[in-house]
């Protein structure tokens, strides 16, 4: 199912696979590079674009066995509620995580969009998270991630991180602001497929593998919230 939200000339689709935001754009056009499917060098094919939510973990599962950013893009979620400008989608976790209850909401204003990830532990049991946004931000020419040209993408195909509540974006026709909320680790990556660069807030990086401890433990009862803010 395909949601739109607009407000002016800002408008975002969203589907309830994987709960993806697969275009945002107004009226100087894309300010997430579009959803699609792009071919690697050895004839392989990968799935690119929009943003999705790394839930219940960012990057690698490590020992949890859990999948390369999670379940959270590969599920289908179901439409709380939707007005022209607000979705709520929700989703009840399975497995390990059948107690983990998750709810987005993705807000779209004039050049603005607001992404916010509300989970809460129904079970019984104690769960790690350490959840993210994985946005694609189209650009043309050299990108600057706060005030540094990145002439040279070719490194951040191993992942860079940097630390801090905002970043700032520019990608040749717009200047993006991005505020994070609960999600204070940032990881920048492109894979050079397309003209995009990955701005990533996460909870605490690839800590589901690398640093477990790093993660958050949610307790029975207990709620978390995450999220970000990108404004051009």
């Amino acid at each position: 199912m395909n949601i739109t939200l607009h407000t002016g000339m800002t408008t975002a689709t969203i589907t309830t696979d994987g709960a993806y935001i697969t275009s945002l754009a107004d009226e100087r056009g894309d300010v997430f590079y579009p959803l699609q499917q792009l071919t690697t060098s050895d004839g392989g094919r990968k799935t690119r674009g929009g943003c999705h939510v790394c839930l219940p973990n960012f990057g690698p599962g490590g020992a949890s066995g859990l999948a390369q950013h999670g379940f959270g893009r590969t599920s289908q979620w179901q439409v709380v509620e939707h007005t022209s400008d607000r979705v709520e989608l929700m989703l009840k976790g399975n497995s390990a995580y059948a107690g983990l209850e998750s709810r987005l909401v993705y807000t779209v204003a004039e050049h603005q969009l607001a992404m916010q990830l509300t989970l809460v532990n129904i079970g019984e049991d104690e769960l790690l998270v350490a959840p993210a946004f994985h946005p694609y931000f189209a650009y043309d020419g050299v990108p600057v991630l706060d005030g540094q040209p990145l002439s040279d993408l070719a490194p951040l195909a191993e992942t860079i991180f940097v630390d801090g509540p905002t970043r700032q974006l520019v990608t040749g026709l717009r200047t993006i602001t991005l505020q994070s909320e609960g999600l204070p680790r940032w990881a920048v990556w492109t894979d050079g497929l397309g003209s995009y660069l990955c701005v990533e807030p996460t909870h605490s990086g690839n800590s589901f593998a690398d640093s477990p401890a790093h993660a958050a433990a949610l307790v029975p009862e207990q709620t978390a919230r995450y999220g970000v803010r990108v404004g051009w």
